[in-house]
């Protein structure tokens, strides 16, 4: 009897929530369109989507090494009011600011995102289990991945690198970080001479297309190898000091191999392996 009462009494309440549900539809509506005519909602969709990604940007810069979040903080624009939700689910390059999160927001923001390319940070000294979920499932969208900043314990190296060994075509920007780092190779990419990421090599191999996009990037006024073997001054504005190395390799053209070792100082033991393609590779 007291069983059949309960029942009774919770299909009263979903009835009258129900009801509840049906009378706030019209409620919901005539709020958009108040807050339609607020100034804030006259502002065009494209200046409205700048707004929230500069905030979203400068929130992520700003809060870079403070650890996880539950979810992104920029996402309280998509809870303020329908309109303000539209134009920031409908804005794909704000979700693109990728950190470790729960499985559930990670797969969010990649989905949001649809096909903009990925900004991907990880500046913690300690990783654990969290931390390798996320560079799990980021990873299977490296191809759209262009600024990825990655710092972690060197025990932890293998394990990382090896999510990163598939192709990167628009990688533009990397940051690596390990404490014990000896070892680099790189093929393909353009990192500033000032990245902590060479400090305490003692072999770096450098292949292709690195040091061309390396000579390219500093050396707009000199067109050929001679030039650049005529000039009495360092070509690049950072320059790149290795004290450890042991074994130094690079593969490229002959040009872009002067424009580096102008600009590198190693030791007088270094063993120098160079290979001198030509200007095709």
């Amino acid at each position: 009897m007291e069983a059949t009462s309960k029942s009774a009494v919770a299909e009263a309440q979903a009835r009258i929530d129900d009801e509840v549900a049906l009378l706030k539809l019209p409620m919901c509506a005539l709020l958009t369109r108040r807050n339609a005519l607020s100034p804030v909602s006259r502002l065009p969709h494209e200046i409205l989507a700048t707004i929230f990604l500069y905030q979203a940007y400068s929130f992520y810069q700003d809060h870079e090494y403070s650890g996880t979040w539950d979810a992104p903080p920029w996402a309280n624009v998509s809870y303020t009011c329908r309109h303000w939700r539209d134009v920031a689910l409908n804005t794909s390059s704000l979700w693109s600011f990728l950190f470790v999160s729960p499985p559930r927001w990670t797969e969010e923001l990649l989905s949001r995102s649809k096909t903009v390319p990925l900004t991907v940070h990880v500046n913690q000294g300690y990783w654990d289990r969290e931390e390798m979920v996320f560079l799990e499932k980021v990873t299977r969208d490296v191809m759209r991945i262009q600024d990825l900043s990655l710092e972690f314990p060197y025990k932890l190296a293998k394990g990382v690198f090896a999510k990163l060994s598939a192709s990167a075509p628009l990688l533009h920007t990397l940051r690596l970080g390990t404490p014990a780092l000896q070892t680099l190779e790189l093929r393909g990419c353009h990192i500033p001479l000032s990245s902590p990421i060479f400090t305490g090599l003692t072999t770096l191999r450098l292949t292709r297309y690195c040091l061309i996009l390396w000579a390219n990037h500093h050396r707009d006024a000199l067109s050929n190898a001679e030039d650049i073997l005529a000039s009495q001054h360092s070509l690049l504005p950072e320059c790149l000091d290795l004290p450890h190395l042991s074994r130094l390799a690079l593969v490229a053209p002959f040009s872009a191999i002067v424009v580096f070792l102008s600009n590198v100082t190693v030791p007088l033991k270094t063993e120098l392996m160079l290979c001198c393609l030509d200007d095709l590779g």
